[in-house]
């Protein structure tokens, strides 16, 4: 019910720029993943019940992605892995590129795939866009490409160039996809091309892996089945949190704007709550009896040091450019997610 809930919402954000994709084919790489799913379910749900007549190609290679049942009928699974040149008949009209690894417990332990994902994996993506002329690309890099900010530049901007340390325990997330970013913009400079990126800044709601160990999920998982709650580091590290249907909506604006070589920051400005704060919110909205602890961090990209102490978005741009203001606060978008996992945990 809440994944309809939220579809019903995305396409309500979108539509005025839903008649840009019908009858076209979109191709999504990371098809199986977080965002990419949503993705999916949206333009499934747009073919079944808004006469879109879209063809949509999704591709993973399930590395991290969870397979799920789409409608067979105008959604083709393909698994590949975009770090190896990929053949596909017919035109593309469309494409997002969503494949990657996200979650610091799981690029920690696909490190060369996380690099190799970024790079080689958009330099395919936008061989491809470019043989076939596609109209949009889309390339989703991160807001860690903007490393720890300076308090002065939080809210951070897109001019801003980032702090980031190439050989950390995050470099292998967060440089590649810098790289990827470069790609983007060369590509859409030297061939004329329609290419623009966006910057989401932790997104979470129905979808997410239940062990993808990431802030939100990772805490009402555990506050669900009444168990302490890990907090990392000493919990003082603040972020704005992002629901999925603020995310997808900006994705889609962004890929059907008259833009072209242009970042875009994806994320709610407010507030900004420590991991503290985050986990005692969500005790109250799921009734729970945990308490919270503070533990070892599992991987060392969450240790002290090397965690980012302050993540926000600054969206002058996302609201100038495409008229949009992510608007779902960060309590109805937790009640959603508790209620989503109820029956999951």
């Amino acid at each position: 019910m809440v994944i309809k809930e939220n579809i019903k919402d995305i396409i309500s954000g979108i539509k005025d720029d839903i008649i840009k994709l019908k009858d076209s084919t979109i191709l999504i790489t990371g098809g199986a993943g977080f965002l990419g799913k949503n993705i999916v379910w949206t333009l499934q749900e747009l073919n079944k019940n808004h006469n879109l007549n879209c063809k949509v190609i999704v591709v993973d290679n399930y590395v991290t992605g969870l397979k799920d049942e789409f409608d067979e009928n105008n959604i083709t699974c393909i698994k590949h892995d975009i770090t190896q040149k990929l053949s596909i008949d017919g035109d593309i009209d469309y494409i997002m590129h969503a494949a990657g690894i996200a979650s610091p417990i799981f690029y920690t332990k696909y490190k060369l795939e996380t690099i190799e994902v970024s790079i080689q994996g958009t330099q395919n993506i936008l061989e491809m866009a470019k043989e076939k002329k596609s109209k949009g690309v889309l390339f989703f890099s991160t807001s860690e490409v903007y490393g720890s900010p300076t308090d002065e530049n939080v809210p951070t901007p897109e001019t801003y160039n980032g702090n980031v340390s190439c050989v950390g325990p995050r470099a292998h997330y967060d440089e590649p996809k810098r790289m990827g970013e470069t790609l983007c913009v060369t590509y859409a400079s030297l061939y004329d091309m329609n290419v623009n990126i966006v910057r989401p800044f932790n997104v979470y709601g129905p979808g997410l892996r239940l062990d993808d160990g990431r802030g939100v999920i990772n805490i009402i998982k555990h506050a669900l089945q009444n168990k302490d709650l890990p907090i990392y580091g000493d919990g003082l590290s603040t972020r704005t949190w992002t629901y999925i249907t603020d995310a997808i909506i900006g994705f889609f604006k962004v890929l059907l704007c008259e833009h072209s070589g242009e970042a875009f920051n994806i994320g709610i400005d407010k507030p900004e709550i420590s991991s503290i704060e985050l986990s005692k919110l969500i005790i109250k909205l799921s009734n729970s009896n945990s308490k919270i602890t503070i533990v070892d961090a599992p991987v060392e990209a969450y240790e002290k040091g090397f965690d980012v102490s302050r993540r926000c978005p600054d969206i002058t741009k996302l609201n100038q450019l495409l008229n949009f203001q992510p608007n779902v606060k960060v309590e109805e978008g937790l009640k959603k997610t508790i209620d989503w996992m109820r029956d999951l945990v």
